[in-house]
């Protein structure tokens, strides 16, 4: 299961790396993403650019991270530690799942990276 997800994480950065390339270098080969209206001009700095959608890329991570955790995780500890019953036992408390971690923080690594 642990592979799967390692190609996943690593085939989305692909198809950004690949989006950014397009974006920057304004490939007419993608003109049918682009609105007909506007004209491609190629990205002046296109460095700056790439860093600008990596930034977005990690703090929407963070905000996805602190979502879960405060909507979904705390709500879920709370449900199953003051009301036990035969649900709340089948959902049971959560667990640390190491592999699923370590690949989280390479993800994270690989794009401040």
């Amino acid at each position: 299961m642990w592979i799967r997800i390692v190609f996943l994480r690593l085939g989305s950065l692909c198809v950004l790396l690949q989006t950014l390339k397009t974006e920057a270098l304004c490939d007419p080969r993608c003109a049918a993403f682009k609105d007909f209206n506007s004209e491609c001009r190629p990205i002046r700095c296109w460095e700056t650019f790439v860093a600008q959608e990596f930034f977005r890329l990690v703090v929407m991570e963070l905000l996805s991270q602190i979502f879960v955790i405060f909507m979904v995780e705390f709500p879920r500890r709370f449900v199953v530690a003051s009301f036990p019953n035969r649900l709340t036992w089948l959902i049971g408390f959560q667990e640390f799942d190491i592999p699923k971690n370590v690949l989280n923080l390479i993800y994270s690594q690989t794009l401040f990276w």
